[in-house]
């Protein structure tokens, strides 16, 4: 599922409708007109209700001097034959909306997306960077003229960042800053972890100590930036899930399992501590849960119980 930003013109439009709606003259014909514009496309709505929503933001600017605004208040039309009468907030957002909220704006551009538990979403942003967001994952973007920021609050995002030297690429997973100004890299955020791997390019991460990743390298670091382990990609965190892909290397079945439950509405039980410390080595397709679990209770020595819809019990086999 691809989410583009909203096309220029119909940002425009957007617009142009916002002045109508805050014009002397509107009526029933605009209401309508707008309503049938809206029924154009979903793009239409998504474009209007941004715009209104940027509107709300815009209106506690109204009484700040800045010079956007005061030429926009200064300006009278040359003839009114084809021009509505605005008022003077539509003017002053006439003048400096369009600039102050674009990607590139004083005020920038600000999104959010998410993904529900088996969900993966491609995200393409203002500058053609691209962000693939893995199951049950959330951020936020914001851009402006300075920099593009990008906050990791839960879950898995990888990065292909077009190259801007003069606008980093900001991503904050809590108080983590990595930063990159045109690489691929893959960040996680966990409750009590950050695993970070970098598939081309290099990143700089802000933690307790400055950190430079190069391509084909990864790194565990706590939240408030402690360096756990670095290592290769192939050991640290892993990108494959982008093929649809779990890929364990001798890895704990608890933390087996905790990776399965991100893609799957389901909780597993073990039911003693050593079998949670058994490993786990293989390739397996993460949509596939019946598979993973037949395979599972074959190549380890326990019973897999699903108990109930969402409840998977884990026993010593007997």
């Amino acid at each position: 599922m691809a989410v583009d930003p909203i096309p220029e013109n119909v940002r425009r439009q957007a617009i142009d409708w916002l002045f109508r709606l805050h014009s002397d003259a509107h009526g029933a014909d605009e209401r309508q007109a707008l309503a049938d514009w809206l029924a154009e496309s979903p793009e239409h709505q998504r474009a209007f209700t941004v715009v209104q929503s940027q509107w709300q933001s815009l209106r506690h600017l109204r009484h700040l001097p800045f010079p956007s605004k005061d030429a926009a208040l200064r300006f009278r039309p040359p003839s009114r034959r084809h021009c509505w009468r605005l008022s003077t907030a539509a003017m002053a957002l006439f003048a400096c909306g369009v600039a102050t909220f674009h990607p590139s704006g004083w005020l920038g551009f600000t999104a959010s997306y998410h993904t529900a538990k088996g969900e993966r979403k491609t995200i393409v942003l203002a500058d053609d960077s691209r962000i693939e967001l893995n199951t049950d994952s959330e951020l936020s973007v914001h851009f402006n003229r300075w920099r593009r920021q990008v906050y990791l609050t839960r879950g898995e995002a990888f990065f292909k960042v077009a190259h801007a030297a003069d606008r980093p690429f900001d991503v904050r997973v809590g108080n983590l800053h990595v930063l990159d100004v045109g690489t691929e890299f893959d960040v996680y955020n966990q409750s009590d972890r950050v695993q970070i791997a970098v598939l081309e390019g290099r990143v700089e991460i802000l933690g307790q100590e400055p950190l430079t990743l190069a391509a084909d390298q990864a790194v565990e670091l706590t939240p408030d930036g402690t360096l756990l382990e670095k290592s290769g990609t192939a050991h640290g965190a892993s990108i494959d899930w982008r093929s649809g892909q779990f890929k364990f290397r001798n890895r704990r079945l608890d933390q087996v399992l905790h990776e399965i439950s991100r893609y799957h509405d389901v909780q597993f039980n073990i039911l003693s501590p050593e079998l949670a410390e058994l490993t786990v080595s293989g390739v397996f397709n993460t949509d596939n849960l019946a598979g993973l679990l037949d395979a599972l209770g074959t190549v380890l020595p326990v019973q897999v119980q699903r108990i109930s819809p969402r409840q998977i019990l884990i026993q010593r086999k007997s």
